[in-house]
């Protein structure tokens, strides 16, 4: 808030200046709005198709990938396209046409390039045309400005066409260009298509596989070795429990073995003829006694068939192991040739798997080729009946009202271009500026005490009334309760006015320090102190001037010429004060005032008065004012915003300090208000 009322106050300090510059930019853009010649506007707008170029003018599935805005954002980029544009320029004769650009047309007598012409107009073209899409839609609308309602129309209608007969010259190139594509693409695949066959019917030959039912033929072979298999490895074991059986009978020396092991033939009739002869046997032994002939001869007989069918078994054995052997024999050669077959299956099928993928490489290459052939014919069809994917929906008339310029806008725009140039001169004067604005600076500058301010009397007051004259004529005026507040601001704390000697300096010429030191011993004066003005300013004395009293003789008579001191005081016509001038003026500026002789003076007037107030020298102008800082009770420092400036106030301080000047505060008269 505080930069905000520091921002105010400056271009409050500067109106004259902010209301010149504001008043002249709107005078400026006025006329300048009356000189603008009115521009009119044609609008055209295109609705955009399938932008997608397809041969067979159909719907790509790629578009509905796609948002609308994109699609739509990509076409007005294309009428906004560089190319287009010169192609617009050409069409509509903006390039010919002196009374609509007289200061663009084209003459080829002049030298000129037709291209260079064509580049020096692209900016004012793009400068007239706007491209927008409506909204969400696929509409684009077209706009143009021209200084000529009918060329505006023309214009806007030219870009549409220009850009609807692009999308069909474009559809014939591609298709032209997808044409001789495709050819090279057809031949392409025959000679891959080749290529595969090839390998193919090479894999075929090399892996000794059929057109067809390999694999299902051996898959049979396996089956059918592998059941005979199976019966040849019964009838084996078979043979080998026959065997063991004999094996075991003869090993016991057994020989009533049943018939399933002893078979028909030779030893079935041995077998049946044993039957007998042990049947005989027994008989015999019934009826004779052991050791009989007829007995031992039918033992005999007995033993000796039981050799016979012993070497018939021992037989029979050697045919068996000869019918093991054979089956053995013909297992292992059925085994290694069910091993062979399923061998040669997992080759087969091994080989399958390779020559099923080369048979789908070969059928895909087919389809391939005969869909490229497909589409070739198709689009040699189409060539010569391409068309545009977009529409003009809404041609370009000619306006009846211009759009610009808009004459409020430009006089508004250039009023607040100056008002805004008014603010930064604002500113530019306030950072160069470097006069006293108030009392926060008045404290940084001299790191005092702010004491009082004084209010700046209006002139026609004045003229009336001084604001020295104040204090005893207008005592109620805003001006004299300054003054009153600034005396009790200087008194002691036991003391209802200040006493000793007082001196009031400056930095600068314009501060109002006499009129300060007058109005402040007056208000002194009045409240029934003993005061003594003195005009102690030898570059510009005025003290006598402003309270009327004679400058015959004054403080220089009594410390260069010895003249009394009574003699050299006079009486104030308005207040009980009294004053001592500077005197005899004209010479006192050749004199050379000192501390030495100041101090006899200071001690007997101080005796003598409350309060002795000096109207000092300013701090820039002579060395007098060091002199009076010594000999002072107190000194007050007047400063006046808008005249003090800071590079005279930082010496005047320097000055001071060095000087061990007792310096009391500062004082900002002459500050802006009511008086």
């Amino acid at each position: 808030m505080a930069e905000a009322r520091r921002a105010l106050a400056a271009v409050w300090r500067h109106r004259s200046l902010v209301a010149v510059t504001v008043l002249t930019g709107a005078v400026v853009s006025a006329l300048l709005a009356m000189t603008l010649a009115p521009r009119y506007e044609a609008t055209a707008q295109v609705l955009v198709g399938d932008t997608e170029t397809t041969v067979l003018e159909q719907q790509s599935v790629v578009t509905d990938l796609y948002a609308t805005e994109i699609i739509v954002e990509g076409e007005a980029a294309i009428i906004l396209s560089r190319d287009l544009a010169e192609d617009v320029i050409r069409r509509s004769g903006m390039l010919y046409d002196r009374d609509l650009n007289p200061g663009l047309a084209w003459d080829a007598a002049s030298g000129e390039s037709e291209d260079t012409a064509i580049a020096r107009m692209i900016g004012p073209y793009y400068a007239a045309l706007s491209v927008e899409p409506s909204g969400r839609s696929r509409v684009i609308t077209i706009r143009f400005q021209s200084e000529s309602p009918v060329q505006a129309a023309a214009v806007a209608n030219t870009i549409a066409e220009a850009y609807l007969d692009r999308q069909v010259r474009d559809k014939r190139s591609a298709n032209a260009a997808t044409v001789e594509t495709l050819r090279s693409r057809v031949e392409q695949l025959r000679r891959d298509v080749t290529q595969r066959e090839q390998r193919l019917a090479q894999f075929r030959a090399t892996n000794n596989l059929p057109e067809a039912g390999g694999p299902d033929r051996v898959s049979q072979r396996i089956s059918l070795t592998a059941n005979q298999l199976e019966d040849e490895r019964t009838q084996l074991a078979a043979l080998r429990s026959r065997h063991q059986e004999l094996r075991r009978a003869l090993e016991v020396d057994r020989l009533d073995l049943p018939p399933s092991l002893i078979g028909a033939g030779t030893l079935a009739a041995l077998w049946e003829q044993k039957a007998q002869v042990q049947a005989e046997l027994a008989r015999v032994r019934s009826v004779f006694r052991p050791g009989h002939p007829t007995v031992d001869r039918q033992a005999a007989q007995l033993a000796d068939l039981q050799r016979t069918i012993r070497a018939e078994m021992e037989t029979l054995e050697q045919s068996l192991q000869a019918e093991i052997a054979t089956a053995r024999s013909r297992v292992e050669s059925r085994a290694r040739a069910l091993e062979t077959l399923r061998q040669e299956e997992r080759r087969l099928n091994a080989a399958q798997v390779e020559l099923g993928a080369l048979e789908r490489d070969v059928a895909v290459a087919r389809d391939v080729l005969r869909a490229f052939l497909d589409r070739a014919a198709q689009v040699q069809e189409l060539q010569g009946t391409e068309q545009a994917s977009s529409a003009l929906v809404s041609v370009a008339r000619p306006p009846t009202e211009p759009v610009g310029p808009n004459r409020k806008l430009v006089i508004a725009g250039g009023t607040f271009a100056f008002g805004f140039l008014a603010l930064l001169l604002v500113l530019w004067l306030e950072q160069t500026d470097t006069r006293l604005l108030g009392a926060t600076q008045a404290g940084a500058w001299t790191r005092l005490p702010l004491l009082g301010t004084l209010p700046e009397v209006p002139a026609e007051r004045t003229r009336l009334v001084p604001a020295e004259d104040m204090i005893a004529q207008d005592p109620g005026s805003g001006f004299a309760e300054a003054v009153r507040g600034l005396v009790l601001a200087l008194a002691a704390p036991d003391s209802i006015w200040p006493t000793g000697l007082l001196l009031v300096t400056g930095a600068d010429r314009g501060e109002g320090k006499t009129a300060l030191a007058v109005a402040l011993a007056r208000s002194l004066a009045l409240d029934g102190a003993r005061v003594l003005l003195i005009d102690g300013d030898r570059s510009a004395p005025r003290v006598h001037a402003v309270t009327g009293v004679a400058n015959d003789y004054g403080l220089v008579d009594h410390l260069r010429d010895g003249a009394e001191v009574d003699g050299v005081i006079h009486a104030d016509p308005l207040t009980p004060l009294e004053v001592m001038p500077l005197g005899a003026s004209a010479q006192a500026r050749g004199w050379r005032l000192g501390e030495a002789g100041l101090r006899p003076l200071a001690q007997p007037l101080a005796d003598r008065y409350d309060w002795v107030v000096i109207d000092g020298p300013g701090l820039g102008e002579n060395a007098d004012a060091a002199v009076w800082a010594a000999v002072a009770d107190q000194v007050v420092v007047t400063l006046a915003p808008r005249r003090s400036r800071q590079g005279s106030v930082t010496e005047a301080m320097r000055v001071l300090r060095a000087a061990r000047a007792p310096l009391a505060g500062v004082v900002l008269n002459r500050v802006p208000g009511r008086g």
